[in-house]
Order: C-alpha cells, then sequence, then structure tokens
C-alpha cells in the first residue's frame, strides 16, 4: 500500500473518531437539555456557612462568577460610573454591614478639606478573598479609583460543603472557547471538581489564600491602584467560642482562635513582601482593653463590630491612611 493512501486513510480514521465524539457530545446534550438537566450548579447545592440557601434566595441574586450579589449590586456600579470613587472598600460582612466605609470617607472628607471625596463599599457577606479578587479585576478596576481596601479573613477559613472557593468559581465560570454553555460540559467539571475535593478542606486554604492577596496587590499595582491590606480584628476567646461555630463553619472549635491568627499573620507577610500599607487592625484591637473590646466594640459574635467598634475602626483605619500618606493626608497631626 503507498504511503498517500497509508495517510489517506489515517486522516479518515482521525475525521471519523471526531464526527463520532461530537454525534456523542450532541446527543448527550440533546437528551440532558430534554430531561432539564441544570447546566449550572444553584447556589443551593454549593452551601456556604453563610448565607444560608434561605438567605441566598430573599437577600442576593445569582452571579456566575462571584456566586452572590447583593440585590442592588449592579445598580450600584452604574450609578457610581458617573462619578468614579476614590475610595474602594472590599470585604466580607464586616464591611457590607459594618457603618466603617462611610465613617472613613467622612473623617478623611474633614481631614483633607475635600467635601468632594467619594467612596464605594462593596462588601459582600460571606465572601471570601477569591471572590474579591474577582471582583476587584471585573468591577472595580474600570473605576479607577485611587485606593482599595482589602478586609478579608473569615470567610476564607471556615469549612466548605465539597469543593473550595476556586473550584466553585471554576464550575461557574464559562470556557473561554464557547459561546454558549454546554450542559454536558458544566456536569463533567462538576464531576471532577466533586472527585477531587477534600471533605475536610477550607473555603481558601491557606497557601491560596497568600496567592489570591498577592494576586489582589499585583492586580491593584498594575492599574496605579493603591491596595491596602487590612487584618480582621476578632474578640474570640480560647474555650469560650461561641457553639454555634461548630454547626457550619468549623469542625472543631478549639482550631478558631489559632486559624484566624494564621490567616492574619499571613496578611502582614504579604503586605511586608509586596511593600504595600498594612491596616494591622487585629493588632490594633488586641492592643485595647479586653472588656472595651469584647462588650463596647464587637458583637457577641466576637467577629462583627457594634457603632461604636466601627467607628474605633474608621478612626485607626484613618490614622493608617495618613501614616502611608494616602489620599492627601500626610503624617502630621490633623
Amino acid at each position: 500500500m503507498s504511503p498517500d493512501r497509508v495517510a489517506g486513510g489515517r486522516r479518515q480514521g482521525v475525521l471519523l473518531a471526531l464526527a463520532g465524539v461530537l454525534f456523542s457530545v450532541v446527543l448527550c446534550e440533546l437528551i440532558l437539555r430534554l430531561c432539564g438537566i441544570p447546566s449550572k450548579p444553584f447556589l443551593e447545592e454549593i452551601q456556604f456557612g453563610w448565607p444560608d440557601p434561605q438567605t441566598l434566595r430573599n437577600e442576593y441574586v445569582p452571579d456566575p462568577e462571584l456566586f452572590w450579589v447583593p440585590r442592588t449590586y449592579k445598580a450600584s456600579l452604574v450609578d457610581t460610573q458617573r462619578v468614579p470613587p476614590e475610595i474602594v472598600f472590599l470585604g466580607d460582612s464586616c464591611t457590607q454591614f459594618g457603618s466603617y466605609p462611610a465613617r472613613v470617607v467622612e473623617k478623611l472628607r474633614r481631614q483633607t478639606e475635600n467635601a468632594a471625596l467619594t467612596g464605594l463599599s462593596v462588601g459582600v457577606g460571606g465572601w471570601s478573598s477569591a471572590q474579591g479578587l474577582r471582583q476587584l479585576e471585573r468591577d472595580i478596576v474600570p473605576l479607577r479609583p485611587k485606593v482599595v481596601t482589602v478586609f478579608f479573613g473569615w470567610n476564607d477559613h471556615w469549612r466548605h460543603f465539597g469543593a473550595s472557593d476556586q473550584d466553585v468559581a471554576w464550575v461557574g465560570a464559562p470556557l473561554p472557547f464557547l459561546s454558549i454553555n454546554l450542559k454536558v460540559v458544566e456536569l463533567c467539571k462538576r464531576a471532577y471538581v466533586t472527585f477531587r475535593s477534600d471533605p475536610k478542606g477550607l473555603r481558601v486554604p491557606l497557601s491560596n489564600f497568600r496567592a489570591i492577596l498577592r494576586e489582589i496587590v499585583s492586580t491593584s499595582k498594575d492599574n496605579g491602584i493603591v491596595p491596602v491590606l487590612i487584618t480582621a480584628p476578632s474578640a474570640l476567646i480560647p474555650g469560650r467560642e461561641p457553639e454555634r461555630l461548630a454547626q457550619r463553619w468549623v469542625r472543631n472549635l478549639r482550631d478558631v482562635v489559632p486559624l484566624h491568627q494564621k490567616y492574619s499573620n499571613v496578611v502582614r507577610d504579604v503586605a511586608a513582601a509586596t511593600g504595600v500599607p498594612l491596616c494591622d487592625l487585629a493588632a490594633r484591637f488586641d492592643e485595647l482593653p479586653a472588656q472595651q473590646r469584647e462588650a463596647e466594640y464587637m458583637l457577641s459574635d466576637g467577629i462583627h463590630f457594634t457603632p461604636a467598634g466601627d467607628e474605633a475602626l474608621a478612626n485607626f483605619i484613618v490614622q493608617c491612611f495618613r501614616q502611608n500618606r494616602l489620599i492627601g493626608l500626610s503624617p502630621a497631626a490633623p
């Protein structure tokens, strides 16, 4: 048999194999669509410590890349595009439900004598740093703020329910070479993630947390934005951790305090290694009298802040801005 006929036979075999694969994919896709199989994971299937499924349905809307966002999220971004903010506050529920971002902006307006200074709080309850990074890349960089504050560290070290945040995001994201979402592809991705998941894992393991913070820093710098890393204060006492944390957040209550300290240390390490401003609020709150920190400044969960705590938080952040000469402030006393 001539070489040309051999080569032609091989080409024909490859084409037949590809046609068979394509036919199988199309057939599976048709069957899945006829059966009504969802192509993307419902938030109810991707359980998190918080928000719970009911809160997700009532208070948030799905986002294919950020998992969930507040119902007013998109509208607030559209409004902000008219007058881009100088400061953007990234974070979790401590930011979304806290008043410290507004307090920081008001204090900076007075101290810089700039009544037009603007800020935008885009913290979302339950978010980890993985969601914060994608939010920065997709939604915040186009706004071109001068400064972003980065306040994560609690949800990152809570337990996941089958898949880490990076894996969940990968399942939901469309493939770059496909303009449509194929159900068969999504199911294969989900099966792969389920197979490789660590049932005892954290939403963002410590090494990933470090890498994500570095990516947040580099993305910010590359776009002319100054990132300010913040350590998350805590009023949790070893041996007195809230029992409710054992229901959905951790497997062993004794792990909470040392684990949170490890994540705070990573924030400090990344700030030192990259040379970006660090607002070590965890250390500042630790210096306060225990009674003041636990009863006056923080709620009973030891994580979130009272109005007085938000005021103290805002004061510390403004001091941090001043020490780092941000937003027109100088180290001299106001």
